[in-house]
């Protein structure tokens, strides 16, 4: 019973996401606006949403304007602007104005109902600590069967001064004051009650056992791009060679066309704002951690890092040396087109670090944690945002697998290793991570072989996440430490220790409601004692709800 109610406590946070999906939404049907119920919402219809209602499923906003307030969802308090072409969520709340979005995720496939289903597995998993306590739970009520049969053979047949009625009660007693309830209940009301606690600040948490790991790191590595930066890549500079800036960035865009990466992103928006043609393209490849390749009127064109032409033995000349220097001492990131086997261009990006990427750091490495980069980016640019942020580490210049093997490299030397990153190339890093750490912006590769998912798009909730988790294993140990102290200390207690060490008479007159004149436990007492030991495990885990990572 009392698992239970600590299950309905900690299954609040999921009654309240569920209460937040809308039933109905206003689908712009021909020349009318029809109120449909959301199952019966295609991909890529039009809803409009009105002042003050509720969105009701993801996509992105196809025409006008509004704040949205995504707190149940990200746990920032601040409002959201939304424009044309920004991502909206089911559940969140329109505050202002009227605009119509695009429908791109419907059904189970909505932010919401991921988080919802999400949650839910992780409530249903368990913790190594759990396991271990419930291996013992196991053994610990045949052991109190037989301490009790043990425990009536002694006073029943060896003791002289005892009758056979206070044998008996001495036995009842003995049965009724074990309690391996409190043991059981230790640690899964704490981590249920976490989970649902963590998805209240943007947190959300895969398995018990990752909450567990987390609060164990000793060492946290970053992506750069997206995670430390804001990911909001600028084309700052264009230079060709033998080609116009524009035909360089025309040929770049046809290539990233077919990339989800931020990089892409920033070049496709570039060529659009300044309307440079862009030809069409064909036979897309991907070198993880290097570029992307396609074929452009019959012949081969690549975009991405300088390493990839190094790679390649392609020759770089002075020029081209000189423009990357120029763009490194401008802090831009030197993106390289290639057509065929020659650098025809280069492309400056820039990108802003995180308002709270200093601070966050900072707390971190005040938490006795260190602090590292793992980028693919130039050294330069790496270096100078080490520089600004004080971490302890950096590496640049790596492929997806070299971010893999510093983990684990680390992980051989004995450490907890946590990894923060958002995009494909970060996928092999988060699962080798003793705990991975995915942005909700993450590609779907990344979120699923990640542990942890912080849906407000702030690295705040790296901190957050692993104070919550040391919270969590301080209380289950507090929990544990009780129900074993609880049942070494009263079982004995219960079993006539005080009768056969202190003897009859010598209990003291204000302990008789509780010991009796003969010292035998009360067996009401017990039942009361053992009652007061599962409910004060609960309300110590049920504290978890209270609990602020700002405080």
């Amino acid at each position: 019973m009392l698992e239970s109610q600590a299950k309905g406590k900690a299954s609040d946070a999921i009654i309240g996401l569920m209460d937040l999906q809308a039933k109905y939404a206003l689908v712009q049907r021909g020349t009318n606006t029809v109120e449909v119920p959301i199952d019966q919402v295609a991909l890529g219809e039009l809803v409009l949403v009105k002042p003050g209602s509720k969105i009701p499923l993801d996509g992105e906003v196809f025409a006008g304007a509004s704040t949205v307030d995504e707190s149940m969802l990200t746990g920032e308090s601040t409002p959201s602007d939304k424009i044309e072409g920004a991502v909206v969520y089911g559940g969140t709340v329109n505050l202002h104005g009227s605009f119509t979005f695009r429908v791109t995720r419907a059904g189970d496939r909505t932010t919401l109902a991921q988080i919802i289903h999400l949650v839910r597995l992780a409530q249903g998993s368990q913790a190594s600590i759990q396991r271990l306590a419930d291996a013992f739970a196991s053994h610990f009520v045949p052991a109190v069967l037989l301490f009790a049969f043990l425990t009536y053979c002694y006073w029943a047949f060896f003791a002289q001064d005892v009758s056979q009625s206070e044998a008996m009660l001495t036995t009842i007693a003995v049965l009724i004051i074990a309690c391996p309830c409190a043991l059981g209940l230790a640690t899964p009301a704490a981590i249920m009650i976490a989970i649902t606690t963590g998805a209240k600040y943007g947190i959300l948490i895969r398995s018990a056992e990752a909450l567990e790991i987390l609060g164990r790191v000793d060492t946290v590595f970053f992506d750069k791009t997206g995670t430390l930066t804001s990911g909001k890549l600028k084309v700052e500079k264009v230079y060709g060679f033998e080609f116009t800036e524009s035909e360089v960035l025309g040929f770049a865009c046809s290539v990233e066309s077919h990339s989800e990466h931020l990089l892409a992103k920033a070049i496709i928006d570039c060529a659009q704002e300044n309307e440079i043609e862009t030809p069409a393209s064909s036979n897309f490849q991907v070198a993880p951690g290097l570029g992307v390749r396609a074929v452009i009127q019959e012949r081969s064109f690549t975009v991405g890092s300088l390493n990839l032409a190094r790679q390649a033995n392609i020759v770089i000349s002075s020029e081209v040396e000189a423009k990357v220097n120029e763009l490194l001492d401008a802090h831009c990131t030197p993106i390289a087109v290639l057509m065929e086997e020659k650098i025809i261009g280069l492309i400056g990006l820039t990108d802003e670090i995180r308002f709270e990427s200093k601070q966050v750091v900072s707390r971190l490495r005040s938490m006795g944690l260190r602090v590292g980069i793992l980028t693919g980016d130039h050294y330069a640019v790496t270096r100078s945002l080490a520089s600004k942020l004080a971490v302890d580490s950096y590496v640049s210049e790596i492929l997806p697998s070299e971010k893999h093997n510093q983990i684990t490299q680390r992980q051989a030397l004995g450490h907890k290793v946590a990894m923060v990153g958002d995009g494909i190339n970060d996928a092999p890093a988060l699962a080798q991570a003793d705990a991975g750490i995915a942005m909700s912006s993450a590609s779907d590769i990344s979120l699923n072989v990640a542990d942890f998912v912080l849906m407000g798009a702030n690295i705040q909730g790296v901190t957050t996440g692993i104070r919550l988790s040391r919270k969590t294993i301080t209380i289950i140990k507090q929990n544990l430490f009780w129900a074993f102290g609880y049942n070494i200390i009263l079982i004995p207690i219960a079993a006539g220790f005080f009768h056969l060490f202190v003897g009859e008479g010598s209990i003291p007159s204000y302990l008789h409601w509780i010991l009796g004149e003969n010292g035998f436990l009360n067996p009401n007492i017990a039942a009361l004692a053992m009652a007061t030991s599962s409910v004060s495990v609960m309300f110590n885990s049920l504290r978890l709800r209270t609990w602020d990572p700002y405080l």
